[in-house]
């Protein structure tokens, strides 16, 4: 049973799978950022850092969209995206 007194976790993932012949799944999810030690504040960790490196990424929340409503997701997206870019001209 869920908390309805804990903190939300903030997705910053997602993935999408088709579903059946119909539908799609919408996985959001969070991964936290690594901690390096030994390297100085803003200082780039090094590739042998980073080679090793593996991040969970913990689901969050999993929606199943039939295509249609992909389509309209997309659509509003869109519609989002081209009124930024007409605002940072």
């Amino acid at each position: 049973m869920l908390d309805p007194s804990s903190i939300p976790v903030p997705a910053n993932q997602i993935i999408i799978q088709v579903g059946d012949a119909e539908s799609v799944y919408l996985t959001f999810g969070h991964v936290n950022p690594p901690v390096f030690d030994g390297i100085e504040s803003g200082a780039a960790p090094t590739p042998e850092m980073l080679s090793s490196l593996t991040l969970a990424v913990i689901p969050v929340s999993q929606i199943l969209l039939p295509f249609s409503k992909l389509v309209e997701l997309r659509e509003k997206i869109d519609g989002i995206l081209g009124q930024v870019q007409e605002s940072a001209k």
